[in-house]
């Protein structure tokens, strides 16, 4: 027997609003699609139409020059959610890329699924990228970790896939250390820090009202506003900071969705049991950050554990913002941060999304000397 991959067919790929290169027209998932020796037709994103117009004219360009089939590449445009549903809904198309908004990848995903003939639908959705910080290591890192935090937080005016949306805190009585106590200066460092950071502006007007609007609905379902600073007229947002319990958090939904910006929410656990039950309801993410787990405990077994059942990537160190394309790099997670948690979208793996297996048993001595070069 013989184990063959061979390319799934034309891919459609949906372009992400908050990296015009990284995740566009020319980006991971067309890259990926093309290593596999899939074709591909780009739906642009409408936020940045020029810069996908001229991007295409290289490959346009690129393409001529080396005697490759000019339908290799195909882009298409237009705004609403005809047009979108109209390519993956298309009979040529054998597969679907997206990087976008939970409740746009699910439509899609489910149209892929509704098809005559269903195709997979490899989608990159919405991820809050939960930090857990023990006591014990903010009482010794707390005013460098919370430098860092607010960083990451702000990097690129929050809109990092990985941004990380939930910061975790274990207020649990310990014999050896006050752990409120300690949470509670690591807030007020994390706030100033904040407070210092200069966002510049987000790449869209469509992503700043939905930025203001997932704050406002913090506010709605109770969240304490720790940090909320108007903004001047026409000027970048600002950081924001909200503080709930685990009780609160793990029973609102509301509080549970990704709020794409410059803005975290700090999550009060009274135990190691409830912050587990915190994480449990989190239910899907790209990342999950563990600060304090360095020595082998049944407190850093249970946490890493959960950190695994629900995160693609887990850190032990630093913080989650910055993705590797390396061969171990996974970027996809459990529902809702995917719609394939088997998947990557970033790393070598990615371009195993759009291949499909095919066992050739007792075939032909000319079959099976061509392994690995085209029929």
């Amino acid at each position: 027997m013989q184990r063959w991959s061979v390319p799934l067919g034309p891919v459609a790929m949906f372009s992400a609003s908050n990296f015009p290169f990284a995740f566009s027209v020319l980006g991971g998932d067309t890259a990926s699609a093309l290593a596999a020796g899939c074709p591909v037709v780009v739906k642009a994103h409408t936020g940045h139409l020029q810069l996908s117009n001229r991007v295409f004219g290289l490959i346009q360009q690129v393409l001529a020059a080396q005697g490759l089939p000019a339908g290799l590449v195909g882009l298409v445009q237009g705004g609403g959610r005809d047009v979108g549903v109209r390519l993956i809904r298309h009979p040529a198309i054998a597969a679907g890329a997206f990087t976008g908004s939970t409740q746009g990848g699910a439509a899609l995903a489910a149209e892929a699924a509704a098809r005559p003939r269903p195709i997979p639908f490899y989608g990159e959705l919405g991820s809050v990228n939960p930090i857990v910080a023990l006591p014990a290591k903010l009482a010794t890192d707390g005013a460098a970790l919370a430098t860092n935090l607010a960083g990451s937080i702000t990097l690129g005016c929050g809109q990092f896939c990985t941004n990380p949306g939930v910061i975790l805190l274990i207020d649990e009585v310990q014999p050896d250390i006050d752990a409120k106590a300690v949470n509670d200066a690591f807030v007020a460092q994390l706030t100033e820090a904040l407070t210092a950071q200069q966002p510049h502006a987000m790449l869209t007007t469509v992503m700043r009202g939905a930025f203001e609007a997932g704050v406002a609905q913090w506010a709605q379902a109770g969240a304490d506003m720790l940090l909320q600073e108007t903004a001047a007229a026409g000027q970048p947002p600002r950081p924001v900071l909200a503080q709930v319990s685990a009780l609160e958090f793990i029973a609102k939904a509301a509080l549970r969705e990704e709020v794409f910006g410059p803005s975290s929410l700090i999550v009060r656990a009274a135990s190691l049991s409830q912050a587990l039950q915190v994480l449990q309801a989190v239910g899907g993410s790209l990342t999950v950050t563990l600060w304090g787990v360095e020595q082998d405990s049944d407190k850093s077994r249970a946490l890493v554990r959960g950190a695994m059942a629900i995160a693609g990537r887990v850190l032990f160190a630093g913080v989650p913002t910055g993705v590797a394309v390396t061969a171990a790099q996974q970027h996809g997670g459990p529902w809702p941060s995917s719609t394939r948690p088997e998947s990557t979208s970033v790393g070598d793996a990615a371009l195993a999304r759009f291949l499909r297996p095919v066992c050739l048993q007792d075939a032909p001595a000319w079959l099976t000397e061509r392994a690995g070069r085209r029929v």
